[in-house]
């Protein structure tokens, strides 16, 4: 190998290695906000610094994550969701959530109980979701609470979770975004993610998703 080889093989390694370390920091910062995001009496930290202090932050974030590990490959990919806005990620969870029930939701004649669904995740998403739920297995038979759309928002987020590839101790801290939840243990986990797959397609499509299944239920 030639001193030339040599150079561009060490300055190709070097940015590999900056890369990982960015996209490290960078997740690192991320979970670092869903802990302020969870527990506000929590400081945010800036990130407007550079040089030494732009480490020092990195690091700072790191801790506050509860990454003890400093390999750059500890994080793995983060979900989508992940990086959305709080009002962006509840809309997910909520269209989830009523994936989930929809089964209950199409055999429903509570008026009250449609309403409140349908102003949360729209009338038209609404329909395409109880319309999807033939011949799909019932992944939750509980009884609605008194507060329907926080079960939406348990359930959806449950199902966020349950699909997000990502090391244990990543999901430990996604799950502060989500009220706990543990009704959809027993739920196979092909339905789960069918489930999550086809919230995404219409959390991207919004409110106006009557194009997203243009062949109705599937």
């Amino acid at each position: 190998m030639t001193d030339v080889q040599t150079a561009e093989s060490a300055a190709q390694r070097l940015a590999r290695a900056r890369d990982a370390r960015e996209r490290w920091c960078r997740d690192a910062r991320l979970l670092g906000s869903i802990a302020y995001e969870a527990d506000a009496s929590r400081s945010p930290l800036r990130e407007d610094v550079g040089g030494h202090g732009r480490a020092m932050l990195a690091a700072a974030w790191e801790r506050r994550a509860g990454l003890l590990d400093g390999a750059v490959t500890a994080l793995g990919a983060l979900p989508d969701w992940a990086e959305a806005s709080r009002e962006s990620r509840r809309e997910l969870a909520l269209l989830a959530g009523a994936m989930v029930r929809a089964r209950p939701l199409r055999r429903s004649i509570d008026g009250v109980l449609l309403s409140l669904v349908a102003f949360e995740i729209g009338e038209a998403r609404l329909d395409l979701i109880t319309r999807l739920c033939a011949g799909r297995p019932a992944l939750s038979t509980r009884p609605w609470s008194a507060d329907p759309v926080a079960d939406l928002l348990e359930l959806g987020g449950e199902v966020l979770l349950r699909t997000a590839d990502c090391p244990d101790a990543v999901l430990e801290r996604l799950a502060l975004l989500f009220p706990a939840s543990d009704a959809l243990a027993q739920a196979d986990a092909a339905d789960l993610r069918r489930v999550a797959d086809d919230a995404r397609m219409l959390w991207r499509a919004g409110p106006d998703a009557a194009s997203v299944f243009a062949g109705g239920a599937r």
